[in-house]
This record gives C-alpha cells, sequence and structure tokens, in this order.
C-alpha cells in the first residue's frame, strides 16, 4: 500500500512540474507578444532577419528561437483580441508546437 501511494506522489510530482513549465512557457509567450506588438517596434521583416542571424549565437539562439515562433503567431493572427496570449498558448497548448 505504502508503495502505491509513494508511485501516485511521484506520478502527480511529475505531471505538476511539467505543468509549471507549460506555464512558464506562456507567460514568456505573452510577454515576447507584448514587446513585438509594442508602438514603435521595428517591421517584423526586419525583426525576423536579425532574429535568424541570432540562431547561430548559442547565447541568443533559445531566446530568437521563441521570439521567431511568436512573431510567426502575430503574423497568422492567431490570437483573438479576446483572449491574453498567455491564455491562448495554454489553450492551445503552443508549447507542443515549439519543440
Amino acid at each position: 500500500m505504502a508503495r502505491a501511494v509513494i508511485l501516485l506522489l511521484i506520478v502527480l510530482g511529475l505531471q505538476s512540474c511539467g505543468e509549471s513549465g507549460h506555464e512558464h512557457f506562456c507567460s514568456k509567450y505573452q510577454y515576447l507578444h507584448g514587446k513585438l506588438t509594442e508602438p514603435g517596434v521595428l517591421p517584423f521583416l526586419t525583426l525576423k532577419k536579425m532574429l535568424r542571424e541570432e540562431l547561430n549565437e548559442p547565447a541568443k539562439r533559445e531566446d530568437a528561437k521563441m521570439a521567431l515562433f511568436v512573431i510567426g503567431d502575430i503574423e497568422r493572427g492567431l490570437i483573438r483580441g479576446t483572449e491574453s496570449p498567455r491564455d491562448y498558448c495554454l489553450r492551445r497548448k503552443r508549447w507542443e508546437a515549439y519543440r
């Protein structure tokens, strides 16, 4: 019986770890969405060119990849005006497409 309880706790703990990772991803998604849609931001064509160059720099690779991912969603108009980017990300499980 004790083994079953311990196993259940381990499984629940692993699920909650993954969930917080998804929430972190979607919070970053929302932050980038906000920054990329602020007035005065460079045109996406220019930004994408700069970000693609940063993909070759290991220290900047992950941030550049994520920004390109968010720009793609913005350009396709995937987020409705009534929904926050974070809620959209969680609802549509955008971390699955990011991999």
